[in-house]
C-alpha cells in the first residue's frame, strides 16, 4: 500500500495516493515511514493542516526529521509564517550538517528578510557543492524558497542530469508552484 501510494503521489493522483497512505498507516500506526510518507501526500494533494499535524507528529518522535522539517518549512511558507519558515529550514540545514549556511540563515534572514535568507544560504551551499556533493534538489527547494526561479530551476535541471533520487517529489511538493509554466 504504501508502494503504492509512492506511485500514484508522484503521478499527481491524490485522492488514491491519500486512500493508499492512510490504509498502509492503519495496518502499521508506528510506522514512521509511512507517517512522514503520509504528510508528503497530504501536502502534495494541498491539504496543509493535515500534511503539517502528520509532520509535526514525526518530529514528536525524532526530533530532526529532515523531511517533516522540509514539509514544516513548506507549509509555513505557503501560509505567510516566515519566522517558522526559517526555524524549519534552519532545523533541516543544521540536520544535514550545513552548520554555516545555518547559521547564514539565521543571519539574513535577521538583516535582510525571508527571500534574501533563503537566497543566501543557497549560494553558499553552491560553493560547498564545487568541492562536495551536495543533492541539486536542496539547492534548488532554497532557491524556491528564494523565489528565485532561474536558479531553481538550473539547480533541477542538474538534479536530473544526475538523476537525483528526490526529483520526483519537487512535483508532488506544493513548494514548485511558482516554477509551473517555466520552460
Amino acid at each position: 500500500r504504501s508502494d503504492l501510494s509512492h506511485v500514484l503521489l508522484v503521478e499527481r493522483r491524490f485522492e488514491e495516493a491519500k486512500a493508499q497512505a492512510d490504509s498502509a498507516l492503519a495496518l502499521d500506526p508506528v510506522n514512521l515511514k509511512y507517517q512522514i510518507f503520509r504528510a508528503v501526500v497530504y501536502l502534495g494533494a494541498g491539504d496543509l493542516d493535515s500534511g503539517q499535524a502528520q509532520a509535526e507528529a514525526v518530529l514528536r518522535a525524532v526530533p530532526n526529521h529532515p523531511v517533516a522539517l522540509s514539509i514544516l518549512g513548506v507549509v509555513s511558507d505557503l501560509q505567510g509564517r516566515p519566522d517558522e519558515t526559517v526555524r524549519y529550514v534552519e532545523g533541516m540545514l543544521r540536520g544535514d550538517g550545513y552548520q554555516p549556511e545555518a547559521d547564514l540563515l539565521r543571519r539574513t534572514f535577521a538583516e535582510r528578510g525571508l527571500r534574501a535568507a533563503m537566497k543566501a544560504a543557497a549560494g553558499s551551499l553552491v560553493r560547498v557543492a564545487a568541492t562536495q556533493f551536495v543533492p541539486p534538489t536542496e539547492i534548488a527547494s532554497l532557491y524556491e524558497f528564494a523565489r528565485d526561479t532561474a536558479r531553481a530551476l538550473d539547480w533541477l535541471e542538474r538534479g536530473l542530469a544526475r538523476r537525483e533520487p528526490n526529483l520526483p517529489y519537487i512535483n508532488a511538493m506544493g513548494e514548485e508552484d511558482f516554477l509551473r509554466g517555466q520552460p
